[in-house]
């Protein structure tokens, strides 16, 4: 096959031609099927990452690893729109439909997608790494990962230049005919031998880094997390408490472990087909296996943020929380004119009325779990607290904005004589102790 720059007057339909063929990937079947699985992984891919990156703004919970977490769905998103709402457009018509500028800039966006998602695997793992094997070391700073994140999209918006400068659109002929349309892809390299080395350059920095980073991460994690097992084995715990912890170390166990086989079939297929392509081997198939690859890959959309956040019971209950908060706002809306004063408990982090205690309980605890301290209306401290918190709808409190100043959080201020002994509680409250019971002063 030789490619011309000017097209003929007559010329055979590409869809057409592949179809009498026997290309599978342009029966009528396979088409509607690839449509059906790319449109079901589009939308799941948008549902999950976007409900991570909501669940982490609303609660504004910023760490390192959340940083990363948010990095890596936004790229997952960016691959919705950069490849499974092309893909299998391509695959169906074979010729390029949408103009010379997205020819132009789809495979280089596609390509700093997948970089940016290995590498903030990478990087999660790394993150843990640190934290669980060696966590003596200082752990990563906030300002650390968002160095980080910066350097990752600009060193992949690098590493795809020569993706960009060589991708443009082109008709292609044979010595019978030509084909009707023009073709999109990385098509004016000055040498074959150039394209083999950038392929076999992205293979090493796509997927061979990422997966042996990874491997040796979550490997030393799992012999960690083993060995700590077999310590706890002749601990005090009951039998009932050894074997629910046994139960969640293998759960951790088994996590660790589809994350690296996860990554590892997700990107294989596809990372060998782009290299069959680069060292020009032929394929029968050529379009039908790079399309299944294709969906193979495009998986970890979905498989990304359900091993990464939403086997976490903490962040599934948190999730549930804000959405019965705002199903309840839009209920009330209407009828509490006084609705925007007030805030649900999961979106107030930390409001105690004491900065000392405050500090110091930042200092101990991550921002934006579940564990935080918050204006949360117990049932035998309600009477109590009720000057902070109010029930707009059962088990759902709403507090208010505004902090309460300390003499406003007392109670029984009139007997200023009685001298007995105080406490402070997790949320920085004056306790009042007699008779070996705090109450509230």
């Amino acid at each position: 096959m030789k490619v011309s720059s000017d097209g003929t007057s007559d010329c055979i339909d590409a869809e057409l031609f592949m179809r009498y063929t026997g290309d599978l990937s342009s029966r009528p079947d396979v088409v509607v099927i690839s449509y059906i699985i790319y449109a079901i992984l589009f939308l799941l891919g948008l549902l999950c990452n976007g409900l991570l990156i909501g669940s982490m703004v609303i609660r504004k919970r910023k760490s390192v690893a959340n940083i990363f977490l948010i990095n890596l769905a936004i790229a997952d998103i960016l691959l919705c729109f950069t490849t499974l709402a092309i893909t299998p457009l391509v695959s169906h018509k074979k010729v390029w439909l949408l103009g010379a500028f997205i020819c132009k800039i789809i495979s280089p966006c596609q390509s700093i997608c997948v970089l940016v998602t290995s590498y903030s695997l990478c990087f999660i793992a790394l993150d843990r790494y640190r934290s669980i094997v060696t966590p003596m070391k200082e752990p990563y700073s906030i300002f650390q990962a968002q160095i980080f994140m910066i350097f990752m999209w600009f060193g992949s918006i690098i590493i795809s230049i020569p993706s960009f400068v060589t991708s443009g659109l082109k008709v292609i002929s044979s010595d019978a005919a030509t084909l009707c349309g023009e073709f999109c892809g990385e098509l004016y390299w000055p040498s074959p031998q150039i394209q083999t080395g950038y392929g076999v350059f992205l293979v090493f920095i796509q997927f061979i880094i990422p997966s042996a980073v990874m491997g040796f991460c979550y490997w030393h994690i799992l012999q960690k997390v083993r060995e700590d097992w077999i310590v706890n084995k002749g601990s005090m715990l009951t039998q009932a408490q050894q074997a629910q912890t046994a139960i969640r170390k293998k759960r951790v166990m088994y996590v660790l472990i589809m994350m690296v086989f996860v990554f590892l079939g997700s990107w294989a297929p596809l990372t060998l087909c782009n290299m069959a392509r680069d060292f020009g081997v032929q394929m029968a198939e050529r379009y039908f296996i790079t399309l299944c690859a294709n969906i193979i890959a495009m998986t970890s959309i979905i498989t990304n943020p359900m091993l990464y956040f939403w086997l976490s019971k903490r962040h599934r209950r948190a999730l549930k929380d804000d959405m019965f908060w705002l199903t309840n706002v839009r209920r009330n809306q209407q009828n509490i004119g006084i609705l925007d004063q007030f805030e649900p408990s999961s979106l107030l982090y930390k409001k105690s009325c004491d900065p000392l205690t405050l500090s110091s309980y930042n200092h101990n605890n991550r921002r934006g779990t579940l564990a935080d301290p918050t204006c949360s209306a117990r049932e035998d401290q309600l009477e109590d607290v009720k000057a902070a918190c109010f029930l707009l709808v059962p088990i759902m409190p709403f507090c208010k904005e505004k902090r309460l100043s300390n003499a406003g959080m007392r109670r029984g201020s009139n007997n200023s004589n009685n001298h007995a002994p105080t406490t402070r509680n997790m949320y920085g409250n004056n306790l009042n102790v007699k008779n070996g019971r705090a109450g509230w002063k």
